[in-house]
């Protein structure tokens, strides 16, 4: 595993982001799961969301070269794609005279106007990667991707995620492959697998989980 990936897996399991219940629950899909990721409490204190940022960074820019915006799926990935568009032009900035955007999207579309209005404050722009926290459905995330596509001067480059549930979506096919069908570049820092495997899942909780991923 990459060191990076191991520094990021061991942040989530510290930060309790990802655990597990007896109980299923009902998920915001609709699915029932007896396990979640949540980064909500990591992206609302500033301390942990700092030390985040140093570890997604160097990886994100290392991974998109040619990003000109990184733009977070409303609501999840808001913050995440604020902060890391901050760090991009902080980084380039002094390398280059381009303007770079500070996008971020309405979780209510306006009625009226151009798409650039109704669904954007600040519009993305350039080699655009798309921002989630947590990957599930999917149905956010290829929406905004889909409003991209429509934006003139915006250019869709990847789809990047904290972590990844690993379920299958439309026509029993991944989210990755969903993307990257689209030719565009797929990456998770995490999944969801590789972290339930480091927690002390009981027997019988294991296995109704490993069959969660089947379906």
């Amino acid at each position: 595993m990459h060191s990076i990936d191991e520094a990021f897996a061991q942040f989530v399991i510290r930060n309790r982001v990802v655990g597990f219940s007896e109980e299923p629950f009902t998920l915001a899909s609709g699915r029932q799961s007896h396990f979640y990721v949540n980064w909500r409490a990591v992206c609302d204190e500033l301390g942990t969301f700092h030390e985040l940022l140093g570890l997604l960074a160097p990886r994100s820019l290392a991974e998109f070269p040619l990003a000109r915006c990184f733009y977070g799926v409303p609501e999840g990935g808001t913050k995440l794609g604020l902060i890391l568009q901050y760090e991009l032009f902080a980084r380039k900035a002094a390398q280059s005279s381009d303007a770079y955007p500070f996008a971020m999207g309405r979780a209510k579309p306006k009625e009226r106007g151009p798409l650039s209005h109704r669904n954007f404050l600040g519009t993305p722009a350039g080699h655009t990667v798309l921002v989630e926290d947590v990957a599930t459905s999917g149905q956010s995330l290829l929406r905004a991707l889909k409003e991209l596509k429509q934006l003139e001067g915006c250019i869709p480059y990847g789809v990047m995620v904290l972590t990844d549930r690993q379920q299958r979506l439309d026509g029993d096919k991944s989210l990755k492959e969903l993307i990257e069908e689209q030719g565009l570049k797929y990456f998770a820092f995490s999944h969801a697998r590789g972290l339930l495997e480091r927690l002390e899942l009981p027997a019988l909780l294991s296995e109704k989980i490993r069959q969660e991923f089947e379906k």
